[in-house]
């Protein structure tokens, strides 16, 4: 079991990032994102196989994007929280 001092110690070595840089950094990921997506949006419209296929692969990408835009969110969230 650790003192109070050795914890104090342990606490005064943590980095602190500011909570706009995690947000900014969040923004910037989500603006890459969308760029990202609609170039993939536009291949697989231009350059489908069938619509069935691509209605597929739409609503895969869009539930696994949503997870993890939604653990981005809650992450910042949490983080700004606790500061």
């Amino acid at each position: 079991m650790k003192s109070l001092t050795e914890i104090s110690t342990d606490i005064q070595h943590i980095i602190i990032i500011d909570p706009k840089l995690v947000w900014i950094a969040l923004l910037i990921t989500w603006i890459i994102f969308v760029l990202f997506s609609a170039v993939l949006f536009y291949h697989w419209f231009t350059y489908s196989y069938t619509p069935k296929t691509t209605s597929r692969v739409i609503k895969i990408y869009i539930l696994g994007s949503g997870i993890l835009v939604s653990g981005g969110i809650i992450s910042a969230i949490t983080y700004t929280l606790s500061i």
